[in-house]
């Protein structure tokens, strides 16, 4: 898939989800039920593809990375088991600025 846009989206559903982003990182995330997504192939010709379920899911998170968002960013703000990431993500921002530091 190049270039995917998300062209039209259907209805919602709320799970858990992850990334190898952020091994060990879950968070309750909503995403469309089906979506319809446009694209490029590897030969230079548009295509259109519809999925549903996990496959939309997959999609939306896969075009989510394209646009620099991570699932973290779309967690929902009840889910106690994020709450958790929260304090994780605090220590790679350290880690982040003493790598720059030591440059």
């Amino acid at each position: 898939m190049i270039n995917p846009v998300l062209v039209d989206e259907e209805g919602c559903q709320t799970g858990l989800e992850g990334c190898l982003s952020l091994p060990e990182v879950t968070g309750k995330v909503t995403r469309p039920e089906k979506v319809k997504v446009e694209f490029m192939d590897m030969d230079g010709q548009m295509q259109v593809l519809e999925g549903e379920g996990m496959l939309a899911r997959a999609i939306c998170h896969e075009i989510d990375h394209l646009n620099g968002i991570l699932f973290t960013d779309r967690v929902e703000e009840d889910d106690e088991e994020y709450e958790e990431y929260e304090e994780y993500e605090e220590e790679i921002e350290e880690m982040v600025i003493l790598e720059e530091v030591e440059e």
